[in-house]
C-alpha cells in the first residue's frame, strides 16, 4: 500500500475540486503548502515561477505575490540568469547544495544532487535568506494549459535527496502547478459566466425582447392624397398578414399630443416599415408624379431607426412610382417596389399585389415569423 504524503494528497484534492477552485480556496491550499515546507524542510520559500515575457523578453514570474520578484531567463550577455532558468531551460529538476554545506551566498562552488547538471550559474539571493539547500522542480504544460514553469523552494538547512523525497518534491510541484492552473481556468469560467448573466440581464430590459410576445408592428406611411386602388391593394395584402404583424396606419393615429411626435413613436415601436412615397402631380396618373415631403421624412426616420444598434427595427420596404423624379439618394440601397402599371396608365393589380407580397413574406420569414 502506497503511502500518503501530502504532495500525494494534494495533488488528488485539487483534481478532485476541479472547476470549483476559486482564489480564496486556492490560497488556502498555497498556504498549506508553504507551511508543510517550512515544517518538513525548513523551507523559507516555496513558490510557483511562471513562463511569462519581462520586459519583452522570456522571463520567470511568481505566480503568487510580488511580480516584481519576476526576473529574465537569459542576461543580456545571453547566459542563464540563475538555478531557476537552468532548471527552466534544461527541464531537470535541480537540488542545489554548497559544496562544503556552506550557504549558498558564500560560495560559487555548487552540487546539484539531483539531475548531476555540471555548469550552475550563480544564486540569486532575491529574499534574504540564509538557503543552504535550492530545490527547484521543472512543471511542463500539461494537457490543454498552456501554464509552464519552475516549483522553486530554498531552506535554510543542508538537505541531501533521496528517492522518496523526490517524488514528495515532484507531486507537491504538480500539485502547485495544477491548483494554478485550476484556479486560472476557474477565473476564466467565472468571467464567462459573469459575461453571460450580464448579457441575460440586458437582454431582460431590452424592448425587443419584451414584444417577443405580442406581434411585431410594421408602420406604414402614405400620402394623404394618395392613388386610392394603390393603398386599396397594399391594404388588402396586409390583411393577409393579420395574424402574424400589427399594422399601424399613419391616417389611424388617433393619439393626442403633437402628430410627429406620435408618429416618431409608433417608428420606433414598429419592426417593419412600408412606405408609399408618390402622389399625382395632376389628376391624373399619366400627369406624373413626385415623393410626398411628409413620406419622405417618414423614410428617413425608418432608415435612421434602422441603424440604430438597439432599434427594433429589421427592414422596411419603399414604394414608388415610375414616373417619378430620381429616387432620393439615402434609398437607393434599398429594394424599392416600383408601381406596375399599364401602358394606359391603370394599375396592375395583380402583378402588384404579388410582388408585395413575396417581398413581405421573404422580410417576414427571414424573422421568424409565421
Amino acid at each position: 500500500m502506497k503511502r500518503s504524503t501530502f504532495g500525494k494528497d494534494l495533488e488528488s484534492v485539487v483534481q478532485l475540486a476541479r472547476d470549483h477552485v476559486t482564489d480564496a480556496i486556492a490560497e488556502r491550499i498555497r498556504k498549506m503548502a508553504s507551511d508543510y515546507c517550512e515544517a518538513a524542510l525548513g523551507a523559507k520559500s516555496c513558490d510557483l515561477f511562471l513562463y511569462q515575457s519581462i520586459i519583452n523578453k522570456p522571463g520567470l514570474s511568481p505566480a503568487w505575490g510580488d511580480a516584481r520578484r519576476g526576473f529574465p531567463i537569459r542576461k543580456e550577455d545571453g547566459t542563464l540568469s540563475g538555478l531557476c532558468a537552468t532548471c527552466f531551460e534544461s527541464k531537470k529538476p535541480l537540488w542545489v547544495v554548497g559544496a562544503n554545506q556552506e550557504t549558498l551566498t558564500k560560495t560559487d562552488n555548487y552540487s546539484d544532487l539531483w539531475s548531476r547538471t555540471k555548469e550552475l550559474p550563480p544564486y540569486l539571493d532575491n529574499l534574504d535568506i540564509e538557503a543552504k539547500t535550492l530545490i527547484c522542480f521543472p512543471v511542463p504544460r500539461r494537457g490543454r494549459s498552456p501554464i509552464e514553469g519552475v516549483v522553486n523552494i530554498e531552506s535554510e538547512l543542508y538537505l541531501t535527496p533521496n528517492s522518496v523525497a523526490k517524488e514528495e518534491v515532484a507531486a507537491l510541484s504538480r500539485g502547485l502547478h495544477s491548483l494554478y492552473t485550476k484556479r486560472e481556468d476557474n477565473s476564466r469560467i467565472q468571467a464567462q459566466i459573469e459575461d453571460a448573466i450580464n448579457h441575460l440581464r440586458h437582454l431582460s430590459g431590452e424592448r425587443r425582447n419584451l414584444n417577443l410576445f405580442i406581434a411585431p408592428k410594421l408602420f406604414f406611411a402614405s400620402p394623404s392624397n394618395a392613388d386610392k386602388e394603390v393603398i386599396g391593394v397594399i391594404r388588402q395584402v396586409l390583411g393577409e398578414f393579420e395574424n402574424s404583424i400589427n399594422v399601424v396606419f399613419w391616417d389611424e393615429i388617433n393619439d393626442t399630443g403633437h402628430i410627429d411626435m406620435q408618429i416618431l413613436k409608433r417608428i420606433e415601436e414598429s419592426r417593419f416599415g412600408l412606405c408609399y412615397l408618390s402622389e399625382m402631380l395632376g389628376s391624373s396618373p399619366i400627369d406624373g408624379y413626385k415623393d410626398n415631403p411628409n413620406v419622405i421624412f417618414e423614410a428617413g426616420l425608418l432608415q435612421a431607426q434602422q441603424q440604430e444598434p438597439i432599434s427594433d427595427l429589421r427592414n422596411w420596404i419603399p414604394i414608388r412610382e415610375n414616373n417619378s423624379p430620381p429616387t432620393p439618394f439615402d434609398f437607393m440601397t434599398h429594394r424599392i417596389i416600383y408601381v406596375p402599371r399599364l401602358k394606359d396608365g391603370k394599375l396592375n393589380k395583380a402583378q402588384f399585389s404579388a410582388e408585395l407580397q413575396a417581398r413581405l413574406e421573404s422580410i417576414f420569414e427571414s424573422q421568424g415569423l409565421p
